[in-house]
């Protein structure tokens, strides 16, 4: 980044900031929440309208990972465990610091199981707050997309608490694309290999369902939809853009008896076009 690159950085951060609180407030963010930007993650108080405290970082992603602390990972492998004191957030220290590898794209954090898991290039890490090591670790080698982390709700494990959720294997289906096609993995399963559920290529990002039903995994060509209880293909779209996505969200609903899931893909193309559609699944007897 040059002299004058750093300046403009420097002007346009505030002013974006400050448009952010003020769009926090026209539609009630919830509060704290953070904006990453420049380097930099401002953590915002929207009841005020203000930043509460700025952490200085070089952050490739940031995640929440309870209330009052913030993980940060870098572009260059590092991740940053940062906690605020709960009665002055503006008070911020380095809690715990691990290194993914050479480089780190994406954070997920689990409540039930509290492990951060880290996605990068040398595949996936599942994080303790106790270690200093992955607990669990896949390696990967070639290129790949983002990955997800699937969210198991209801598995009768309430009652037994953190450890239970720890000794489950539903709590740690992780899906990932690459090169040779889309892939889940699951470090609890007795094979711990990664299982292909399609050779498509060029996929460039995956995301399960809010209620962890479903998967769904978008390229340029393809749009692909598995149900996460058999794995079997439910959804298929074939298309031409000229570039991948960039994101892609689910929201879910369900009423008596009904289910509908609505994801939403932003694509990388002039203008942030959207491409949008809902399928409905019946609930099972």
């Amino acid at each position: 980044m040059s002299v004058q690159q750093s300046q403009n950085c420097a002007f346009l951060c505030p002013l974006f900031v400050n448009l952010f609180l003020r769009l926090a407030n026209l539609f009630s963010f919830s509060s704290p929440f953070f904006i990453q930007f420049g380097g930099k993650v401002f953590v915002c108080d929207s009841s005020i309208g203000d930043v509460i405290t700025t952490i200085d970082c070089e952050n490739r992603a940031v995640k929440w990972i309870s209330e009052n602390r913030i993980a940060v990972s870098s572009f260059y492998g590092k991740i940053k465990i940062f906690e605020m004191e709960e009665n002055n957030l503006t008070t911020t220290r380095l809690v715990k610091e691990f290194t993914h590898g050479e480089r780190c794209y994406c954070l997920e954090w689990n409540g039930r199981t509290q492990y951060l898991a880290s996605f990068g290039d040398k595949g996936i890490k599942v994080w303790s707050m106790d270690h200093d090591k992955p607990i669990y670790s896949l390696e990967l080698e070639e290129y790949r997309s983002e990955f997800a982390w699937r969210l198991c709700t209801g598995n009768g494990e309430e009652m037994g608490g953190i450890e239970m959720a720890r000794k489950s294997a539903k709590n740690f289906t992780f899906a990932y694309g690459s090169m040779e096609g889309v892939f889940i993995w699951n470090p609890l399963e007795s094979e711990q290999q990664p299982r292909r559920l399609s050779d498509e290529k060029k996929i460039k990002t995956v995301t399960f369902s809010s209620d962890g039903r479903f998967l769904a995994a978008g390229g340029k060509k393809k749009l692909l939809i598995w149900s996460a209880e058999d794995w079997v293909q439910i959804y298929k779209v074939n298309m031409d853009m000229e570039f991948g996505p960039r994101n892609m969200s689910c929201f879910t609903t369900k009423s008596t008896n009904l289910y509908e899931n609505r994801l939403i893909v932003n694509y990388k193309i002039v203008g942030s076009s959207l491409f949008e559609f809902a399928f409905e699944e019946r609930r099972r007897r």
